[in-house]
This record gives C-alpha cells, sequence and structure tokens, in this order.
C-alpha cells in the first residue's frame, strides 16, 4: 500500500463536488482506495515514460447521487499523488 497524497486543486475540486453530489465523498474514497492499492490503476498518459504520470476514471451513477470522477496522478516508488480531478454528471442512471 502506497501513501496518497492529494494536490491543492484535487482537494478544492472535492471541496466542489461535495456541495453539489450527494455522494461525491463517496466516490472520492473509493478511488482512494483504488489506488492506494493498486498504483497502477488507470491509463499511461505517455505509454513511453513507463506509466509514471496516469489518469483514473471511476464512473459514477446519477441515480444514487454519485458523479463521475476522473484523476490525474502521478507515481513514484513511495508516495502517490493526486494532481488534479474533474468531477461531472455521470451518464449512467
Amino acid at each position: 500500500m502506497v501513501t496518497v497524497v492529494e494536490q491543492p486543486s484535487a482537494i478544492h475540486a472535492i471541496d466542489e463536488a461535495k456541495r453539489r453530489w450527494a455522494r461525491a465523498r463517496d466516490a472520492w474514497e473509493t478511488i482512494y482506495w483504488i489506488l492506494s492499492r493498486d498504483p497502477q490503476a488507470g491509463n499511461p498518459i505517455n505509454k513511453n515514460d513507463i506509466g509514471k504520470i496516469r489518469v483514473f476514471t471511476l464512473d459514477g451513477m446519477r441515480s444514487l447521487g454519485m458523479p463521475t470522477v476522473t484523476i490525474l496522478f502521478e507515481v513514484s516508488p513511495s508516495e502517490l499523488t493526486i494532481h488534479d480531478a474533474l468531477f461531472e454528471e455521470s451518464k449512467i442512471t
């Protein structure tokens, strides 16, 4: 398990999302849980970079008030840094 570090832009995004979606915190905690156990989740931005910078999307569900969340993160041997997060209305009903 790795340490997860949230950059200010990611913290701001979750704070704003919690005001809009009832289950934004649940979505964030799910992402946090997945990435802390599998830092290679998601897709690398640059295939030649051995996947150091990655993107991960968690599909939400509109009927549950859970947004879709896409994050940009960086993996190092000792930690995973979440640089930014985008919350949007889920397309899944």
